[in-house]
C-alpha cells in the first residue's frame, strides 16, 4: 500500500515539474526571441563535483549541424575516392595517428 502511494505520488510530482518546465521553456523562448539572445545558459544544473550547464535556449542561426553533416560526407567522398574497401573483408589494421585526406598532422 505504501509502496504504491509512493508511487503514484512521484507520478504526480514528474507530471507537475513537467508542466512547469514547459511552461518555463515557452517564455524563456519568447524573451530570447524578443530580446534578440543567441543562447541562454541555465546553470541551475551547476553544482560542485558535477558541473553541469545546460543550453536552455539557442538561437538556430548557432546551430551547425547541416555544415557538420556536409563536412562529413566530404570527407567520407574525399576517402571512397581513394579506392579504400571499407567492407568487413577489406578491413586492415591501422596505426595511429591517422592523417585525414585534406589535413595535416
Amino acid at each position: 500500500m505504501l509502496g504504491e502511494l509512493q508511487r503514484q505520488l512521484q507520478e504526480l510530482e514528474l507530471e507537475l515539474f513537467v508542466g512547469v518546465m514547459n511552461e518555463v521553456s515557452a517564455e524563456l523562448t519568447k524573451i530570447s526571441i524578443r530580446e534578440k539572445y543567441d543562447i541562454v545558459l541555465d546553470k541551475s544544473g551547476f553544482r560542485a563535483g558535477a558541473p553541469v550547464t545546460i543550453v536552455a535556449y539557442a538561437s538556430s542561426a548557432l546551430d551547425i549541424t547541416d555544415e557538420l553533416v556536409a563536412a562529413v560526407k566530404g570527407i567520407k567522398k574525399e576517402v571512397n575516392e581513394t579506392g579504400a574497401d571499407f567492407s568487413e573483408e577489406g578491413a586492415v589494421e591501422t596505426e595511429f595517428p591517422l592523417t585525414l585526406p585534406g589535413t595535416v598532422n
